[in-house]
């Protein structure tokens, strides 16, 4: 179906004009292969788009840190942010999502007038995260993992940025640590063309402007729902600015989203939060130009991987619905949307997408 080489370090495809009977795919009605996936995993079709009302603007920052079940780090994660050396006024919003071991006790020993807690019934991170930011009173946010803990300067490094440039979101770089506390690789940025490329998209390492969510918060319900960062989030800063300085250490552990998703159902949420988000970020009136279309393309890969080691039935079901999104809004959109030809990666992803089958597609993602 295509030949693939690699020429001067690039992987190109070059697909041959070969008669391929699609009888089989022209003869499904996509709203047939959706409610057959959702007998798998329900769509449950949450929006990110709520009206609500921020508290008044009387800080110069909040952190929000949602918790379930941290007693072995949840310490080192507070201690950080209450060490801050910064004159930026700010606060620290942990919010504890029902937790069932130690981690309410030890938030019980803090006695500091910049941390609020809040408790709530078990109701997931993206639940959390949005208490945090219903209750958040700092002109910027960060938002803080409870495993994970921020160098003493970050802060202040990142609201100096953002002062000084009127920068909407700033973003620094950021250090894998293990579970022993070993640091290891640093990921930073190597400068930013594309905002929803370029930039990492999870709200953590980041100074954001809180205006951004304005009645936006993370889709409840579904699984990596810090995906409204890219869809929402980017798309409404008009400036991104980047500082190459360490601002938040990330740890690894096996219990992360992606982790856990793998080989589970779950898995398919990756599908169902892209078009949820695509669908609110259309609503909101935010372009649909070759920037989002990129981002788009480059979730169909990332999809590809978070559903592999489900079954083969599921995995073309994926495909075929992601292929009717992907058409649709092309089709709805092609006069904003252009992908360059040197972008070879994307224009094989779109080639898949408009003429080709589950096979092409299958093989495509494991050769590249």
């Amino acid at each position: 179906m295509f030949d693939l080489y690699r020429k001067s370090g690039i992987f190109k495809v070059v697909f041959t004009m070969r008669r391929i009977d699609r009888r089989g795919d022209k003869n499904q009605d996509m709203a047939a292969y959706v409610r057959r996936l959702e007998k798998r995993r329900e769509n449950i079709r949450s929006s990110c788009i709520e009206q609500y009302t921020f508290p008044d603007e009387s800080l110069d920052a909040t952190v929000i840190v949602p918790v379930f079940n941290q007693e072995k780090y949840i310490s080192q994660c507070i201690d950080s942010l209450l060490r801050q050396k910064t004159l930026y006024s700010y606060e620290v919003i942990v919010v504890d999502d029902g937790s069932t071991d130690g981690t309410r006790k030890i938030l019980e020993t803090y006695d500091d007038s910049r941390l609020k807690i809040i408790h709530q019934n078990n109701h997931g991170i993206a639940q959390a995260r949005n208490q945090g930011l219903k209750a958040a009173r700092g002109r910027y946010l960060f938002f803080c993992d409870s495993d994970d803990y921020m160098p003493e300067y970050a802060l202040d490094r990142l609201l100096r940025i953002a002062t000084r440039t009127s920068a909407d979101v700033v973003e620094g770089a950021y250090q894998y640590v293990n579970e022993n506390g070993v640091k290891g690789k640093k990921k930073r940025h190597f400068g930013l063309q594309n905002k929803y490329l370029d930039t990492f998209g999870v709200p953590w390492g980041k100074c954001i402007k809180r205006a951004l969510f304005t009645n936006v918060l993370f889709p409840p319900g579904y699984w990596f729902e810090d995906s409204v960062i890219h869809h929402i989030i980017l798309p409404r800063a008009k400036k991104i600015v980047w500082c190459k300085s360490i601002v938040y250490y990330y740890r690894t552990n096996s219990r992360g989203v992606t982790s856990q998703s793998k080989g589970r159902l779950a898995s398919i949420d990756s599908l169902w939060i892209t078009m949820s988000l695509a669908k609110d970020h259309s609503d909101l009136g935010l372009p649909v130009d070759y920037n989002y279309f990129a981002y788009l393309l480059r979730m169909a890969r990332v999809t590809y991987w978070r559903v592999n080691e489900l079954s083969g039935e599921i995995r073309k079901l994926v495909f075929y619905i992601y292929k009717e999104f992907i058409v649709q809004l092309y089709n709805a959109q092609k006069r904003h949307i252009e992908i360059p030809l040197y972008k070879l990666d994307q224009r094989n992803i779109f080639a898949i997408f408009s003429d080709g089958t589950f096979q092409m597609y299958d093989e495509y993602f494991q050769k590249t």
